[in-house]
């Protein structure tokens, strides 16, 4: 098995990345493990937006952004709120000096399979479930980027939106100005000005006794 640096450059496109200094650990970890992980890094070998890493342990598998700016765990995340799927909880609210509890039961599925599969979230969470560890490692990396692809997907419809918006009124407006110079082009007189002139109240007073 290649075994690579978590540092790897991510134009590889490698979504199972191997601390190299873990080569002994790895080792030995046994054939199993390792045959896990093989399976476990060609599941998820098109994903490019996560990488699964193994980074201090040969056990101990996180999920991390291809951003190199994030260092979210995001399989830890995933795993804590799981922990406390359909739990209790309680929050307060300070409002007017007044502070109020509040409670309810939390989720019965995590928010990724709420997000995706809206109604259907029940049963794809507990497909989910039957997975063994790799495999929900795996497919919970493909979530996470199906779940980016799908809010870029809508930033870039807004944006799309936004600009055919812009371009409209920009039609718009040249219609306008065309339709504008059209008539004017047609029907345009020349008025003497006086006939514009504005007067005021007195003006027209004294106007009346010199006729």
């Amino acid at each position: 098995m290649r075994i690579n640096n978590v540092q790897s450059n991510q134009n590889f496109g490698m979504a199972l990345k191997i601390n190299s200094k873990l080569y002994p650990e790895i080792e030995k970890s046994g054939l199993s493990h390792i045959k896990k992980l093989e399976n476990l890094g060609d599941d998820v070998k098109n994903v490019k937006m996560y990488d699964v890493c193994l980074e201090k342990d040969a056990y101990d598998l996180k999920i991390r952004s291809a951003n190199p700016n994030d260092n979210t765990d995001y399989l830890g995340n995933f795993r804590r709120e799981e922990s406390n799927l359909g739990k209790w909880h309680e929050f307060t609210c300070n409002s007017s000096g007044c502070e109020d509890t509040y409670g309810g039961y939390n989720p019965n599925e995590p928010q990724i399979f709420r997000t995706l599969y809206g109604k259907n979230a029940a049963d794809e969470y507990k497909k989910f479930k039957e997975f063994d560890m790799y495999k929900q490692i795996g497919e919970l990396s493909k979530l996470l980027e199906k779940r980016d692809k799908n809010n870029i997907a809508i930033r870039e419809a807004r944006k799309a939106k936004k600009a055919a918006e812009l371009e409209e009124a920009k039609a718009g407006e040249l219609r306008l100005k065309k339709a504008t110079n059209d008539l004017m082009d047609k029907y345009k007189a020349d008025f003497p000005e006086e006939q514009f002139e504005k007067k005021g109240i007195f003006r027209r007073f004294l106007d009346k006794f010199k006729r």
